[in-house]
């Protein structure tokens, strides 16, 4: 197996495409599953996270408060604790204006 890099271009394009589902989940599951195997360049990951980006719903906040962003990472399958929601729930008691997402 050729064990080059598809490049910050081809990484974007692929992106869209997983995120649009035009890619069956067998091709796509072989595709990144080559990737892990070969090892992201920076360049692929800077296409995949330019693409994410790219495709990602803006939230608008009409407020001049200062807003704090969470994310949970749940459904990683490693029975970890989840503390994202209680440092979401913390955060807001304090007065802080949370957006929790993931």
């Amino acid at each position: 197996m050729s064990k080059s890099d598809i490049g910050e271009r081809s990484a974007y394009d692929l992106m869209e495409l997983l995120a649009e589902g035009e890619i069956s989940p067998v091709m796509a599951g072989a595709i990144l599953t080559a990737l892990r195997i070969k090892g992201e360049s920076a360049e692929e990951v800077r296409g995949f996270a330019n693409a994410m980006r790219a495709l990602a719903t803006p939230i608008e906040i009409e407020s001049e408060e200062k807003t704090i962003d969470i994310v949970g990472t749940g459904g990683d399958g490693s029975n970890s604790f989840n503390l994202s929601t209680g440092t979401a729930l913390l955060s807001a008691a304090t007065g802080l204006k949370v957006v929790k997402h993931g």
